[in-house]
């Protein structure tokens, strides 16, 4: 086997399979998803606020922003980081 890219190899090591492989900051908040939806839908959450990310409650994927993707099936938080 040759491998072309050793981030990704080792990367595919370190997690997985797993959809979500990047460590949470601990500079964002974390919500559970039916926390997240009750404050989109009461308004103390807004899209232009800042960026959220699906996450398993342990690490969290960037290439799903929760306003411009459907929510993964084995998503249980979000990590929101205000502006």
């Amino acid at each position: 086997m040759k491998i072309k890219n050793f981030k990704m190899f080792n990367e595919e090591l370190q997690y997985g399979n797993s959809y979500f492989k990047e460590p949470i900051p601990h500079y964002g908040e974390v919500y559970t998803v039916s926390e997240f939806d009750e404050a989109v839908d009461s308004g103390d959450v807004m899209k232009d606020d800042g960026i959220g990310f699906y996450s398993d409650g342990e690490f969290m994927n960037r290439k799903a922003p929760v306003f411009n993707s459907e929510k993964p099936e084995e998503a249980t938080h979000v990590i929101w980081f205000a502006k």
